[in-house]
């Protein structure tokens, strides 16, 4: 159940069943609801890279901007474009070790 896997990594509930959906949507895994359902793979795990779940589960381009800064700020108006570089060579860079791991 969500509950367990939420205790065995230390998180909510909710944050599971929040990843679990992310994952279903990408068809990465299938769930059946009831005491007697739960959620599976849908593919051999040998088949699924970790490259696939980062995918799944991320946050759109948007993973190095997560708070809203004063837009007027004239250090935040410019460090992300002059980042954006250095962020998508790095995303590429750990994709491509991501997809060398099942």
């Amino acid at each position: 159940t969500s509950d367990r896997i939420a205790w065995s990594v230390n998180t909510n509930p909710v944050v599971v069943r929040r990843v679990l959906g992310q994952l279903r949507k990408a068809g990465l895994v299938s769930s059946l609801p009831g005491a007697s359902g739960g959620s599976k793979l849908k593919q051999e795990p040998e088949e699924i890279t970790l490259a696939d779940v980062f995918d799944a589960v991320r946050n759109g381009d948007d993973q190095f901007n997560s708070h809203s800064p004063n837009p007027e700020c004239p250090v935040r108006s410019n460090i992300l474009p002059t980042l954006e570089e250095v962020f998508d060579k790095t995303q590429a860079a750990m994709k491509v070790q991501l997809k060398k791991v099942t």
